[in-house]
């Protein structure tokens, strides 16, 4: 195979050394490492980490938090470090605290308000003598959905103002990081929000061509076979990405790659050439992201190939749960991997559908958006691939 370690090109995956972050790690240093090292409990810094889409806003974040988690460790401080990107089955304020709850915790709690989610966590955290530094990714995606119910306050509000909610508690929440993509952010918030935000931003510019030669030679070395990606397919690869709607988008040249490195193997190819390249391209014009694809576990690539097969069979537009499940049981026991409930089905497939190109209409039941049943099953098989580490077509017996 031409990539050594398939595990080395998933949207996952974070390198110990991020070219050309440093200093937006630097920056994040300077801001928490006293407080994280020699916690007091009442000072609670947010700060906001903008830009666009494949910037390394991500990246940067959890390349800081993996570096203190290590010196707290060795500082013996109690620090939960929490992240949770916002994009994944978070639908509102109250899901996400009941997360955050339960991230600390080690259990699944009951239904409160979020109020009371957010009175427990502060509690849980003071009566055990533990600290939180709290990461938001996508944030900005659940403050336009929540807003469409809660115009006034939210979960900025919330979160800058925990000192003046408990004021005589030990918050030990010792750190926010909103992660958000820079155009509009401001713009859905209140006054009161924007007020407590404070003046902490991080602003992160799209990667230019040099910035992801770089970081695409670093990941070839790592990933790939020895000569397997010739430096003019680089060239080709960073000129797409920094050219066009992509402006930098360092994930998309990423997921290029990857693409590119399966198609070659597909074709039996000892190289990555540039019309692997133009084919993966050629992928991405519909339906869901290399990268978002990349990211699913084996169970949801499981349910996405049910789903077509599902509808393949039943020759329909939409094709019922139930149908879903029964096809993906049937997988299940193909690919040996033990099933997931129905109803944990059914709610993986309502998360899915704001990520890939499925729609879910109650009553109906679940559609492909803008791919064909072959085009969507072939990405499909190819993230399985990666996953299993196997060709697709032929699953493990």
């Amino acid at each position: 195979m031409i990539i050594a370690i398939p595990e080395l090109m998933r949207a996952r995956y974070h390198p110990e050394t991020l070219p050309h972050r440093e200093p937006e790690i630097k920056k994040l240093d300077n801001i928490y490492r006293r407080n994280l090292l020699y916690p007091i409990g009442k000072c609670s810094h947010v700060t906001r980490v903008l830009g666009p889409v494949g910037s390394g806003k991500t990246c940067t974040v959890k390349t800081f938090t993996h570096r203190i988690k290590k010196d707290t460790e060795k500082h013996k401080v109690p620090l939960r470090i929490v992240y949770v990107n916002c994009k994944l089955g978070v639908k509102d304020r109250r899901s996400l605290y009941s997360r955050i709850l339960e991230a600390i915790t080690g259990k699944t709690p009951p239904s409160y308000s979020p109020g009371e989610y957010l009175d427990r966590i502060t509690k849980y955290l003071a009566e055990e003598d533990l600290y939180l530094f709290l990461v938001l990714d996508d944030v900005d995606y659940l403050i336009r959905r929540d807003k469409r119910s809660e115009p006034e306050g939210g979960l900025v509000y919330d979160l800058t103002r925990l000192g003046e909610y408990y004021p005589r508690r030990a918050v030990n929440i010792l750190g926010v990081v909103f992660i958000a993509q820079e155009q509009g952010f401001r713009d859905v918030l209140d006054q009161s929000e924007r007020s407590s935000l404070g003046f902490l931003v991080i602003r992160l510019k799209g990667y230019d061509k040099e910035e992801l030669l770089d970081i695409l030679r670093s990941r070839v070395y790592e990933a790939f076979n020895i000569t397997a990606v010739p430096g003019e397919v680089l060239e080709y690869v960073c000129d797409l990405t920094t050219h066009g709607d992509y402006k930098g988008d360092c994930r998309y040249a990423l997921g290029l790659l990857h693409t590119g490195g399966l198609i070659a193997d597909e074709s039996m190819s000892d190289q990555v050439q540039v019309d692997h390249i133009r084919k993966a391209v050629s992928e991405t014009c519909w339906g869901p992201s290399m990268e978002e694809l990349y990211s699913l576990d084996m169970q949801q690539l499981l349910i996405l190939l049910a789903i077509v097969q599902a509808l393949r069979v039943k020759a329909r537009a939409y094709v019922m749960i139930r149908s879903v499940y029964d096809f993906y049981t049937m997988l299940s026991s193909t690919y040996d991997v033990e099933p997931l409930s129905y109803t944990r089905v059914k709610h993986l497939i309502k998360e899915l559908e704001h990520l890939v190109g499925i729609d879910y209409v109650p009553g109906k039941g679940v559609r492909l958006m803008d791919a064909s049943l072959d085009d969507f099953e072939r990405v499909i098989e190819r993230a399985l691939q990666q996953v299993t580490g196997t060709n697709s077509c032929n699953p493990p017996l």
